[in-house]
């Protein structure tokens, strides 16, 4: 082998070297930058989803709370509780609300009702 050679054979060794090496840090940081772009944006969906959710049961709840101190300070009369019950009702936009009391008496918008003072 001639010289030429030799210098040839060197130089194709550094230059594949050179490009192996190249094109795994290339590699590496596309892997990572494409990594952090999707975990981004699972989190950004996921944060909207969480707040869409929270805000939704904030409201349900908040609903359901007003009726309590409603049911709470108004006679205990079945047509006076159907009348809040359903404005609740349609306003949470569900099939019926259910209320159960302490002393055992129940009532619920579908009409099925156990109160003593009716």
């Amino acid at each position: 082998m001639n010289i030429r050679t030799k210098i040839l054979i060197a130089i194709s060794l550094i230059v594949t070297i050179i490009t192996i090496s190249l094109s795994m840090i290339g590699y590496y940081e596309a892997k990572h930058n494409i990594q952090s772009d999707v975990n981004y944006r699972i989190k950004s969906i996921t944060d909207k989803e969480k707040n869409k959710a929270d805000s939704f049961i904030r409201e349900k709840r908040l609903v359901i709370e007003n009726l309590a101190k409603t049911l709470e300070n108004i006679s205990y009369e079945k047509e006076n509780y159907l009348d809040h019950m359903r404005d609740a009702r349609d306003t949470l936009n569900i099939h019926g609300i259910y209320a159960a009391f302490e002393d055992n008496n129940y009532i619920d918008t579908a009409g099925w009702s156990h109160l003593h003072n009716t």
